[in-house]
């Protein structure tokens, strides 16, 4: 299919929370215009069955953190990131997700609470975040932007 749409798709998808008769779009071809309001944009790289944004860096707060990716990534070297839109949970390289921890850490108000579940590493109550920033190659999505 991707050679018959020229190889471009775009999609905007609403809230799950959205009231009734507000739908998300799903566009091909000439008609991957990317027009919602607001919108953010950045290249998907493909290689093999994958697309492949590059995030730059995390910001959290105004601490910056360069992502310098992970083995994955095309074979051009660039797109460093898998996205999946139906997983949960974003794993990142070690090294990156103890920068973000420590940014975190220094920068979240709240009580810190107990990991009951010995897999994630930083719960709070009365949490106050500061902003949490992905930076993509033309595109930076804060946490405002998160559902």
């Amino acid at each position: 299919m991707g050679s018959s749409v020229g190889r471009k798709f775009s999609y905007c998808l609403v809230p799950f929370s959205s009231q009734a008769g507000k739908s998300s779009k799903l566009n091909f071809g000439s008609l991957a215009v990317v027009s919602c309001h607001g919108v953010k944009s950045t290249p998907l790289l493909t290689d093999d069955t994958f697309y492949y944004p590059t995030l730059e860096a995390v910001g959290v707060g105004e601490e910056r953190i360069q992502f310098s990716g992970s083995s994955s990534g095309t074979r051009s070297g660039t797109g460093n990131i898998i996205t999946d839109s139906g997983t949960t949970l974003t794993i990142e390289p070690e090294d990156v997700l103890n920068e973000l921890s420590k940014a975190a850490n220094n920068q979240v108000e709240g009580q810190r609470a107990e990991d009951l579940s010995g897999f994630l590493s930083l719960y709070y109550s009365n949490l106050k975040v500061p902003v949490i920033t992905a930076h993509f190659t033309g595109a930076d999505v804060n946490r405002s932007n998160f559902r």
